[in-house]
């Protein structure tokens, strides 16, 4: 049974990984100058370092709402 909550938290957390690295690029490839509502909440795990670039990113977003929890 922990074995496959192993497998289900860690597949979960290579879900999260993939998308982060997905966001990230598409913002990077993205000119949000006319983007006025952003919003993302996610389960950060170890990687909240990441969140930096996503408010430098997004620093010309009207209203950005970023939910966060672990």
């Amino acid at each position: 049974m922990q074995n496959q909550q192993d497998l289900a938290a860690k597949k979960a957390y290579l879900v999260t990984v993939h998308f982060m690295k997905f966001l990230e690029r598409a913002m990077m490839l993205r000119d949000f100058s006319d983007l006025r509502n952003f919003s993302l909440s996610f389960d950060v795990h170890s990687d909240a370092s990441r969140i930096n670039t996503y408010g430098y990113l997004l620093r010309c977003v009207a209203k950005f709402k970023l939910d966060l929890y672990q």
